[in-house]
Formats: structure tokens, C-alpha cells, sequence
């Protein structure tokens, strides 16, 4: 979709000010970004694999399924875009966002990370600095913390293909948790949502998830995550 800049001359510039400062008069709003809040929806999905989805049909991914649920709820997704690749560190989210053009302008954010920095050996410390950098990048794409929705790493512990970077189950699970929990406070601290699905997904994955690598979460999977997901989006849009 191509953009179109429009620019005021100063004469006109200074007629909308003073015509925004008469008490009579409705107040103009112009977005810089030129979306209309109103009707349709900007969607940038920030976030490795575990948001685009890995052996699975790219519309069962938890991200898409947001996208079909937007428009069923009566709004217009004119633009939606998957923001990282296969294995991103939180860091590495945060220079895609820097180079994507089209993240610059949306009115929703999803963002889904750490499991890569977890394999990775980062500490919950230095998670935390990449996060909070990460989240608030995506709060000044949206200039409203409320449209960004954080989503909570699931617990990926008990499955066969866990990486053996991640320790035992026991350690992996307690980093998680860890990481769950900076997750929640930096988004908590910051005005934006949280979508936590940590919880169902511990019954979840007993049995949802790939045989391909028996780690990354199966279509159905995906789709539970939607639905927990969902609830944060819909009063993100209200």
C-alpha cells in the first residue's frame, strides 16, 4: 500500500491552530502516520518464531488467527506485518523494528519474545534491558502505550525437544517464570496489555506441539494462545 505525505503551507498550519483553539470548535486530531484510528487497523506482530509460527501452515499461527479475529470484529486490517525471523534475540526485534519502514506507523502491537535469549544463556537482567528497549520502541511506533500487547512466554519445560541450553525442565521452567515475570512488570510499568498465557499453556503442552522438533507449539496450540490473546486485543480496538 502506498502512502501519500500531505503538507500545509504555514498560512494554512497557523488557520488550523487558531481554528483548533475556538472553544466552539471540534478538536483536530491529524496522525502523523495518517491512520484512522477509527476504521481500520495498523497490526505489527514483533516476534520470533513462536508468533509466525514454525511447521505449521502460516495461517494457523497465533498472529494470523489475530488478524481474522480483527476483521471479524468489524474493523479493517489495512495493514499487517510480521516483524522478526527464525531465532531473534529480543535485541535483534528491536533493529528490525528500527530498519522496517512499515513498523514506524501502527495502531496495535503484539509482541512475543525471550526464548531464543533463554537458549541463548541471558541472565533475566539482561533480558530485562533488551525488553524494556524492545517495548519501548513499540510504544513510540503507537504513541499509545494501550495498543501495545505483551505476551507472556509459554512454558515450553516438559517438552521432549527441549534444548539442552535450557538446563533441566526444572531450570528451564523457573527462567521462564523469570522472564514472564520481567515481561509482566516492564509492561505494567510502561501502560501497556499483557496477554498471559504462560498458565494454559502448561496443560497445553503436554500434548500440543510439533513432532517435527517436539518443541515449538502445534496449529492448536496457537489457536488457544488466539483466544487468550484476543481478549487483550478487542480492548485494545475499543
Amino acid at each position: 500500500m502506498r502512502s501519500i505525505a500531505i503538507k500545509f503551507s504555514p498560512i494554512i498550519a497557523l488557520l488550523l491552530l487558531f481554528a483548533c483553539k475556538k472553544e466552539s470548535a471540534e478538536t483536530l486530531i491529524i496522525d502523523p502516520c495518517g491512520i484512522d484510528y477509527a476504521t481500520t487497523v495498523h497490526y505489527g506482530a514483533v516476534g520470533d518464531e513462536f508468533s509466525s509460527g514454525l511447521y505449521i501452515h502460516s495461517d494457523s499461527a497465533w498472529t494470523d488467527q489475530i488478524a481474522e479475529y480483527i476483521e471479524s470484529q468489524g474493523h479493517v486490517v489495512s495493514a499487517y506485518e510480521q516483524i522478526g525471523e527464525y531465532g531473534d534475540l529480543t535485541s535483534a526485534l528491536s533493529m528490525h523494528m528500527e530498519l522496517e519502514a512499515e513498523a514506524k506507523c501502527k495502531n496495535l502491537i503484539t509482541l512475543m519474545c525471550g526464548a531464543h535469549d533463554h537458549w541463548s544463556g541471558r541472565t533475566s537482567a539482561e533480558f530485562q534491558t533488551d525488553f524494556a528497549a524492545l517495548l519501548i520502541k513499540a510504544i513510540s511506533r503507537t504513541d499509545d502505550p494501550s495498543k501495545v500487547i505483551c505476551v507472556t512466554l509459554p512454558d515450553y519445560s516438559s517438552t521432549p525437544g527441549l534444548p539442552t541450553s535450557a538446563g533441566s525442565p526444572e531450570e528451564a521452567q523457573a527462567m521462564i517464570e523469570a522472564y514472564n515475570q520481567v515481561i509482566i512488570s516492564e509492561a505494567q510499568s510502561r501502560g501497556a496489555r499483557i496477554a498471559d498465557i504462560y498458565p494454559i499453556s502448561q496443560s497445553a503442552y503436554q500434548f500440543l506441539y510439533v513432532p517435527e522438533d517436539s518443541l515449538h507449539a502445534s496449529a492448536d496450540q496457537h489457536a488457544i494462545w488466539a483466544n487468550v490473546i484476543a481478549e487483550q486485543v478487542a480492548e485494545a480496538l475499543d
